[in-house]
This record gives C-alpha cells, sequence and structure tokens, in this order.
C-alpha cells in the first residue's frame, strides 16, 4: 500500500447483522416499548434495549444463520442489497 493510503475493512459483529436481518421486528419492538414513531428520540433510546431484547429471544436456528452471517459478511462484506439497510 502507498504512504498515506488507510485499509479500511468493518468487522461486523453479531448485533450489526441481527440488526440488519431482523430490522423489521426490532423497530417494532423498539416503537412498540418507547410508544414513539421511528426516528424520535425516545424511540432511538428504545432501540438498544430492544435490539438486545431480540437477540437473546432468537432461536438457535436463527442465531446459527446470524453467526453464518457474519462470517460471511467478515470475508466478503454485506451483499448490496443489506448495504442499503
Amino acid at each position: 500500500m502507498p504512504p498515506g493510503t488507510h485499509k479500511y475493512h468493518k468487522k461486523y459483529t453479531f448485533r450489526d447483522a441481527v440488526g440488519v436481518q431482523f430490522r423489521k421486528e426490532v423497530s417494532a419492538q423498539a416503537a412498540e416499548e418507547s410508544q414513539a414513531q421511528p426516528s424520535a428520540p425516545p424511540y432511538l433510546a428504545a432501540y438498544p434495549q430492544a435490539l438486545s431484547k431480540f437477540i437473546k429471544g432468537m432461536t438457535e436456528e436463527q442465531t446459527l444463520e446470524v453467526e453464518n452471517l457474519v462470517k460471511t459478511w467478515n470475508i466478503e462484506g454485506p451483499s448490496e442489497d443489506q448495504r442499503r439497510k
């Protein structure tokens, strides 16, 4: 690599993948808990907790699916469709 250039590679986490794969479910849970519309401050404050609760309630099959997705993303990066989400 030439001097002065930076190579950036994001390391994707389990939470990143869950947030993309189950975006609608987590968003609905955050909206329900906060009693606010998406993008409202109470909703944004409730989102991390809703994501954590969703992760705790995931089935073993969902967990394996997401773990495989994280491995793929860390090697190849997310697909174009998933990057848009």
